[in-house]
């Protein structure tokens, strides 16, 4: 939830408690401000999915590297036989 406060010593302008950002208080900037700031936050989400998600791929190929060797070690030690 965004609260938007009035700043007391500069009439005409509103503080976004969350982010200190300072806009103009009137609708479109308001409106545009929040638009914006919806669209970062989507963003931050996406990314952080994309992060997640590149950290469990990297954990399932170090896996399948481990598997690997452990297949190789294991036809190396059969050809000797």
């Amino acid at each position: 939830m965004e609260k938007i406060v009035k700043i007391a010593n500069a009439p005409g302008y509103v503080r976004d408690m969350e982010t200190g950002a300072v806009i103009l208080n009137n609708r479109k900037h308001l409106d545009k401000y929040m638009a914006d700031k919806r669209k970062v936050l989507e963003e931050k989400r996406r990314l952080s999915d994309l992060e997640s998600e590149i950290s469990s791929l990297k954990e399932e190929l170090a896996t399948l590297a481990i598997a690997i060797k452990a297949l190789k070690d294991n036809n190396c030690t059969d050809k000797d036989q």
